[in-house]
């Protein structure tokens, strides 16, 4: 009697753990098949938390990224159009240093001076029409706010790029400048080396702007995968891992079958022979 008390209590403790192993090899297998290490919060809560973190954060940072790749084309916008206007720049220059001689006829003059006239109204309009999803550029809009642009998951992550006004207003010092005469040309010449000036110095402003968004958005890129990287150590199933547990966790739940099956024919002989 008392041995067959004995195998039904090992019997029961058999298939405890039985139960057990098929239980943890469910969960194994739903790890697999997930590919999350943790499926419920219940089974790594500290974990889960920071894992959840790390996502929000990430999540923010692409937003930020997608800032950054946005401020850049509205960047390259305002660059090439600067770009555009240096070039009208030189070409005016070229205009009136060649009407700053006393060779030349008024029909010359006023040839010159009509294209001279004409480049200048086509960088006004640079200036005035230049825009990106609908923000003017070069007329001055953003000489004193600025275009602000959010670069980083904090609010204080917030930068602005001053651009001034490069129309010829400006660029030229309220001057109505023509070629109509070598003095007027000379007048000319130095009014364009003034603008030559202002409009280097708003180029190299955007160029500066750029190259700090692209540091910026290097580092960003750099945080967003090392905290991928470390929430997928947290949350992410090792899979070469689990694969090693399962099978361990079958072998086991292969022997306790075997065990449970011997303890049973075990404890049915035992009370056979009581029985008779």
């Amino acid at each position: 009697m008392v041995n067959s008390l004995s195998s039904s209590a090992g019997a029961g403790v058999i298939a405890a753990s039985m139960r057990n192993q098929t239980s943890q090899l469910s969960a194994k297998l739903t790890q697999a098949a997930s590919g999350n290490r943790i499926n419920r919060a219940l089974e790594d809560i500290a974990s889960l938390s920071i894992a959840t973190s790390l996502s929000s954060q990430v999540t923010t940072l692409r937003a930020a990224s997608d800032n950054i790749s946005q401020a850049s084309s509205f960047l390259g916008v305002a660059d090439g159009a600067l770009g555009q206007q240096q070039a009208i720049n030189d070409r005016l220059t070229a205009l009136a240093t060649q009407a700053n001689s006393g060779t030349l006829s008024s029909a010359d003059r006023e040839a010159l001076n009509r294209e001279f006239q004409a480049l200048v109204e086509e960088s006004d309009r640079l200036a005035t029409q230049t825009n990106f999803n609908g923000t003017n550029l070069l007329d001055g809009s953003l000489a004193e706010a600025g275009a602000s642009f959010q670069i980083g998951e904090n609010a204080t992550d917030s930068v602005a790029l001053l651009i001034e006004d490069t129309q010829s207003n400006r660029l030229f010092g309220e001057q109505s400048l023509d070629l109509l005469s070598a003095e007027n040309a000379g007048a000319a010449l130095d009014a364009l080396s003034g603008a030559r000036d202002l409009l280097s110095a708003e180029r190299a402003n955007v160029g500066a702007f750029q190259q700090a968004l692209d540091f910026a958005g290097a580092n960003i890129e750099s945080a967003i995968q090392n905290q991928e990287a470390a929430r997928a150590n947290l949350i992410d199933t090792d899979i070469a891992a689990n694969a090693t547990e399962r099978s361990l966790l079958e072998v086991q739940r292969q022997a306790s079958i075997a065990t449970l099956s011997q303890t049973n024919r075990m404890s049915g002989n035992i009370l056979k022979l009581l029985v008779e």
